[in-house]
């Protein structure tokens, strides 16, 4: 991207913050996976978010989103952009 500078893995200091120089700071620490006991989970067409995220697995034409949380209604979302079929499950 033209004239945007992307620090990645740099610690911010209160006088990075004070001094002023960026226009915009956006905190992204990521998450943990929470991996819920279910049988089937290591079955070849089941995924971690992030891979389909990354775009390391492609979207099939039917999706379960298991989770319902930031990161599922995330990839629910993306999937839908991409025309798959989706269906969210969360577990309490």
């Amino acid at each position: 991207m033209k004239g945007i500078e992307i620090k990645t893995n740099t610690e911010v200091t209160d006088d990075m913050l004070v001094s002023g120089e960026a226009d915009v700071v956006i905190l992204a620490t990521g998450g943990e996976n929470i991996v819920p006991d279910i049988e089937g989970l290591d079955q070849p067409m089941v995924c971690e978010a992030s891979r389909i995220l990354n775009g390391q697995v492609p979207p099939g034409k039917n999706a379960v989103v298991i989770g319902g949380g930031l990161i599922g209604m995330e990839t629910a979302d993306f999937l839908a952009q991409k025309r798959s079929k989706i269906t969210v499950k969360e577990f309490f």
